[in-house]
């Protein structure tokens, strides 16, 4: 190797070593937070640092509601703040590998997390009984003072997983005592959101934006509507366009419409739908009970303004799911001094951080930054482990 190169390569060197240095000795327990989630499965430092935490089942009861969740402990010490931790839309529910991974990480840094087993998410559905659910799993939490200390417990939820946070936090014995919601490619108007991941169409301050949508929102908002249809003729055609869809995005599933009542039609046209223009009325047109889940977990029509809750917004602009527009729009909706918002331009993909090599000019000129801005996410969720000063 020419000696030019090796001096570059020593630079770089030095360069991600003074980086991780200064970031380790600034966020600390963000850093190792945030390193152990990027670590895909090698051992993270803190791993090295901290003793594996505690898992356990457990079961609980509120007004007659029996819940079921996972609850994560550290063991070198007791919680200083307690969380319910809710993922996206995701088949293996709080069980996802992800989510594992991220509540033991909590856990290690003293929380105490706690992840609901939440009706539909196995089917990949989103219901509005989900509220209530995660509503319950925070009275729980809350309600043990050994495991919230001082009050001290709040949401960290996901895409979808957002809304109904948020719904719970409204609900009148629990807007006092939620403490913060940290949420990542959140929504504020499903409508809108729907509009998105069909057609690939925003706008952000009234200027149109498009972005390539995702396939897989439409096949989670296709199960979410299925038991809507009331034809079973309707629900078995589009359960076959479903599976067809998961089997190969690609997949022509037109040959199948011709089999659909209007009430089934209305469902596929917006599924296949590419234009922004008629959207809205699109999702007008489907089922009453449709109408009635997106309207029962739409952000857009509630007042957020007088909730005391201390809003955490992290969002990435490649997003294929949620537009970033809809976080902003959400923190506009909320208190000012209560919110804050980290818009990421390429680290994250929804609610996944995707980083390059670091020997890479996109590292060090786009996500260099963007890192720093997770970081301090990150630190404002670990700094709700202390006492309000």
């Amino acid at each position: 190797m020419k000696r030019p190169l090796l001096y570059i390569v020593a630079l770089l060197a030095t360069g991600v070593l003074a980086c991780a240095g200064w970031l380790a000795a600034t966020y600390h327990d963000a850093y190792l937070v945030v390193s152990h989630l990027a670590a895909a499965g090698a051992e993270s430092r803190l791993e090295q640092s901290s003793a594996p935490p505690s898992r356990t089942t457990i079961q609980y009861t509120i007004e007659g509601r029996t819940g079921s969740a996972d609850l994560y402990l550290p063991v070198d010490g007791a919680p200083r703040a307690g969380i319910v931790l809710i993922p996206g839309a995701v088949a293996e529910g709080k069980d996802d590998k992800r989510l594992v991974r991220l509540a033991q990480a909590l856990a290690r840094v003293r929380f105490a997390v706690l992840t609901p087993d939440l009706s539909g998410y196995r089917e990949l559905e989103i219901r509005t009984a989900q509220v209530t659910e995660v509503a319950d799993a925070f009275r729980y939490l809350a309600d043990h003072e050994q495991l919230s200390p001082g009050g001290r417990v709040g949401f960290a939820a996901f895409s979808l997983a957002a809304g109904p946070a948020i719904l719970a936090a409204l609900e009148e014995d629990l807007r006092d005592r939620v403490r913060f919601i940290f949420a990542v490619g959140a929504y504020h108007d499903l409508r809108l959101t729907i509009r998105y991941f069909t057609t690939g169409h925003f706008e952000l301050d009234g200027e149109p934006r498009y972005r390539k949508p995702s396939d897989y929102a439409r096949i989670v908002f296709a199960r979410t509507m299925l038991d809507h249809l009331s034809d079973p003729n309707d629900r078995a055609i589009i359960d076959a366009m479903i599976n067809a869809k998961v089997e190969s995005f690609d997949a022509d599933i037109s040959g199948l419409a011709s089999g659909l009542s209007p009430e089934g039609q209305s469902l596929y046209r917006l599924l296949t739908n590419t234009n922004p223009d008629v959207a809205l009325e699109l999702i007008d047109a489907l089922p009453r009970e449709s109408i009635a889940l997106i309207d029962g977990l739409t952000l857009a029509d509630k007042d957020l303004r007088e909730l005391p809750v201390r809003f955490i917004l992290v969002h990435g602009k490649t997003d294929p799911l949620i537009p970033y527009s809809e976080s902003i729009a959400l923190s506009r909706a909320a208190a000012p001094s209560h919110t804050r918002i980290f818009i990421i331009d390429r680290l994250l993909e929804h609610v996944e951080l995707k980083p390059s090599d670091v020997l890479t000019a996109r590292f060090w000129t786009e996500e260099l930054p963007d890192a720093k801005r997770v970081l301090d996410a990150v630190t404002a969720l670990l700094d709700e482990r202390e006492d309000e000063g």
